[in-house]
């Protein structure tokens, strides 16, 4: 992926920077609630080791980090993410989230996959997360429906762009 004015897309990541990933998006009460207000449980990460074998196994696992200031901010993924092939998945710290980083963020990675070839991707979410919701419909994003999976009541819905 290639950076944007704002943003660096980091494949390569060092001890500091997954330091910074967790600290900033996962660590502590309200970040664990921001998480999970917004990713099904199957797919949070509940401790730091596990974080680092997720990115370590992860080659299209990119930290997002913020160019001028150098703080990790979250993450963005491509590929397999629960059933769904050609997925992308984006996570931002509650404290950098609505400030546009989403959006940025996901228009890099859909450039960068109609370079790589790519002719579809999918999304999915859970049916309360209006933010993402709205950021997949000002993608271009279709939603198909739900996915048949229901968390604590809540159901899954999956999304998909031709690009």
């Amino acid at each position: 992926m290639r950076n944007t004015n704002r943003l660096a897309f980091l494949n390569h990541k060092s001890a500091e920077q997954l330091e910074a990933l967790w600290e900033n998006t996962f660590a502590g009460a309200e970040n664990d609630r921001h998480v999970h207000a917004h990713v099904p449980l199957q797919y949070a990460v509940p401790n730091k080791s596990l974080l680092l074998g997720f990115v370590a196994q992860n080659p299209r696992l990119w930290l997002i980090q913020r160019i001028e200031e150098k703080d990790i901010l979250g993450y963005v993924v491509y590929g397999q993410i629960g059933p769904f092939p050609n997925s992308m998945g984006i996570v931002i710290s509650r404290k950098f989230a609505r400030q546009g980083y989403a959006l940025e963020t996901s228009q890099e990675l859909l450039a960068w996959l109609r370079g790589e070839g790519k002719t579809e991707v999918f999304a999915n979410c859970l049916e309360s997360n209006l933010p993402i919701i709205g950021l997949l419909g000002q993608l271009g994003f279709e939603q198909l429906g739900p996915t048949g999976k229901s968390y604590d009541g809540v159901n899954e819905l999956i999304f998909k762009k031709q690009l």
